[in-house]
């Protein structure tokens, strides 16, 4: 696990991320094939975002494989975590206190997150947030 101190770049961050998970596969794959450049707050959303998914998928969704993708599009970038797990019924709503936390934090930093699951077939999340924002207060 890393110190939010050592985040710094967001796609080493993850990289690093899907390589300490060892009771399933985890797949990473940055399709900018380059460093996105994030404010250290958005860093470290992102980062805990993704932790909070991998972390659903092994031990509520009991998942055997989770890929971790990273994009950017139009000035925001994006982490999308999907799993074949077991699912949830998404349409009922979460009260799940982890699927509240992942879209704090997507809201706190200026962006939105999206979890969408089906019973036996495992789970999206998506969120998309700015690369930077003022006033952000990381956490």
């Amino acid at each position: 696990m890393l110190d939010t101190s050592e985040i710094g770049d967001v796609n080493v961050a993850l990289q690093k991320l899907a390589a300490s998970i060892k009771k399933v596969r985890v797949h990473y794959r940055n399709e900018s094939n380059a460093s996105l450049s994030v404010s250290a707050a958005v860093a470290v959303h992102l980062y805990r975002i993704a932790q909070e998914a991998v972390h659903n998928a092994v031990e509520h969704g009991v998942a055997t494989e989770v890929q971790v993708d990273l994009s950017s599009d139009d000035g925001h970038v994006i982490v999308r975590i999907q799993d074949d797990g077991r699912g949830f019924d998404s349409t009922r709503g979460s009260s799940g206190m982890g699927v509240r936390i992942m879209q704090y934090r997507a809201h706190r930093a200026g962006g939105s997150c999206s979890v969408a699951s089906q019973p036996g077939w495992g789970t999206i999340v998506a969120c998309r947030l700015p690369f930077a924002k003022t006033s952000l207060v990381a956490a």
